[in-house]
């Protein structure tokens, strides 16, 4: 399964990264260790793993897209969501 060592962050992930309450330690642990890497459309994946979140004991999953057809790879956006059954986690 493809890992991620080395990202860069786009201004638009930074952005929603902060809007929705997701660190970069977060993101980095997530691409450091992916449950899941599914292609979304070529050069760009979506990485996604299941993390405790806001306070909850119930799990949720958090999504980060990733260009990879560049070097570095590029974070695009992340978000988290409770609806780990639709996303296939």
């Amino acid at each position: 399964m493809k890992k991620f060592s080395s990202v860069v962050y786009s201004d638009h992930s930074i952005a929603q990264m902060d809007r929705r309450g997701i660190t970069r330690e977060q993101v980095e642990a997530l691409l450091k260790q992916p449950e899941k890497v599914l292609p979304i459309r070529e050069g760009r994946v979506a990485v996604q793993g299941l993390i405790e979140s806001r306070g909850s004991d119930r799990p949720y999953l958090l999504r980060v897209f990733v260009d990879v057809d560049q070097e570095p790879p590029a974070v695009v956006t992340a978000y988290i969501t409770s609806k780990i059954d639709k996303y296939g986690s």
